[in-house]
């Protein structure tokens, strides 16, 4: 009998453990049921959700005018496009330089990466430069590709921007094709050249500190009259008369 009862005993704590682990099992069922379903925010970010078209239509205003330069011939002495120069060439074109309103060569070369052309602050007299460390000023100051040679620190070169089409500075040595120069880099000062275009253009400009200043800037076309065994020829020629 004793045997029995406890059999019995045994028998009842085994289905009274088993009857308490059911729910728990239950219930980490519907968990893993729960994990497995998707939520509502994940079924709405998988839907593809296709927005009409936008449809944006400008056009380009000429009036802010170019700032960005295509081709130069500093790098090679030809007129290559700069994207095929193997060279790191800045171009400071004449119309960057109406907008910067600039005075003097020095303010022109401001906004040139690897430039420092305020060497010794604002110095209207001459033009002080060094490129990328290298002092610049004796040896680096071109105008259309000839070398403005600077005697001594007393005696410098002051150029005038208003007579410049454009200013390239190429980095990097350049002695190959401009002589012995500024490791660092130079600066080519490119001077306006005539237009067969007529045009007329005069400023009057003044500061503080009586500073007044006059430019004149008048191109177009000539005619020279030659005579050649009784017969008159008209020769058409550009020119181009800068006063600043």
């Amino acid at each position: 009998m004793s045997k029995r009862k406890m059999t019995s005993n045994r028998t009842n704590t085994a289905n009274w453990r088993l009857a308490a682990l059911l729910p728990l099992g239950a219930a980490l069922n519907g968990m893993a049921i729960a994990a497995d379903q998707p939520t509502e925010a994940q079924t709405a970010e998988k839907k593809e959700i296709t927005l009409p078209a936008v449809k944006v239509k400008a056009t380009r205003d000429n009036k802010s005018g170019n700032y960005k330069a295509g081709t130069s011939t500093v790098g090679t002495k030809t007129d290559t496009p700069l994207i095929e120069t193997p060279q790191s060439i800045s171009v400071i074109t004449n119309d960057q330089m109406e907008a910067q309103n600039v005075n003097t060569m020095a303010e022109a070369l401001r906004y040139t990466p690897g430039v420092q052309s305020e060497t010794f602050g604002f110095e209207p007299r001459t033009t002080f430069i060094k490129i990328r460390g290298f002092d610049a000023t004796e040896t680096g100051l071109y105008r259309d590709g000839l070398k403005l040679s600077n005697p001594g620190f007393a005696v410098g070169y002051s150029l005038e921007p208003y007579g410049a089409e454009r200013v390239e500075v190429p980095r990097g040595p350049a002695s190959v094709l401009y002589g012995q120069a500024s490791p660092g880099g130079l600066v080519n000062y490119v001077s306006k050249r005539p237009t067969f275009d007529p045009f007329r253009e005069i400023k009057f400009e003044a500061g503080t500190y009586d500073r007044f200043q006059g430019e004149l800037d008048v191109g177009g076309r000539a005619i020279a009259l030659k005579l050649t065994r009784g017969h008159e020829v008209n020769n058409h020629c550009p020119i181009r008369l800068l006063i600043v």
